[in-house]
């Protein structure tokens, strides 16, 4: 596996695990635990101890963005924008108890690909703007400057501090405000 060398001892079990986790996703089309361990390819083991395996490698902390989510997503980000626009996607959605994740996703083919997250302690609605800034801080980071971005996002984006950070990123985007935002 050209992306992680000829990985030997813990990290090859970190990436099986990764790869059957892709796999369950894929099979299952569902993003949960349980679905996801009935369709990993592995025959011999019980689902039960499939999915403690899965819950052991998410709350693993050697397992970080930069370890095993990046490696991937950086050169489909390169692929995608050899050919087109990264058309870059921001919105906040609830997430578990009292939560609300913040996500940013390329668009393909009609389909969200998450490249960037935070999660945060609240309710559905208005993310303070420091929250936006730091996902856009981070997007930055991935995509950097080697790609033409469209950014995205719907009213909740519309803060000056957002659009000057989008703007200084040499992003080009697309923000629906309220009717009564005078510009």
């Amino acid at each position: 596996m050209q992306t992680f060398g000829h990985p030997t001892g813990d990290k090859a079990r970190h990436v099986q695990t990764l790869v059957a986790l892709i796999c369950g996703m894929v099979g299952s089309t569902h993003s949960q635990i349980p679905h996801i361990a009935d369709h990993v390819p592995n025959h011999q083991a019980k689902t039960s101890s499939v999915i403690q395996q899965m819950m052991r490698w998410y709350h693993n902390d050697a397992i970080t963005m930069d370890t095993f989510f990046l490696p991937f997503v950086e050169p489909l980000l390169v692929a995608l924008a050899a050919v087109r626009p990264l058309e870059l996607i921001i919105d906040g959605s609830t997430m578990g108890r009292g939560c609300v994740t913040l996500m940013a996703s390329v668009v393909y083919r009609g389909r969200a690909i998450p490249i960037a997250w935070t999660v945060v302690t609240g309710r559905k609605g208005h993310l303070p703007e420091a929250t936006h800034l730091t996902l856009v801080d981070e997007m930055q980071r991935i995509v950097s400057d080697w790609a033409e971005v469209i950014f995205l996002g719907d009213g909740e984006f519309d803060g000056v501090a957002l659009q000057a950070a989008v703007d200084a990123a040499g992003w080009q985007y697309v923000c629906r405000t309220a009717k009564n935002t005078l510009l």
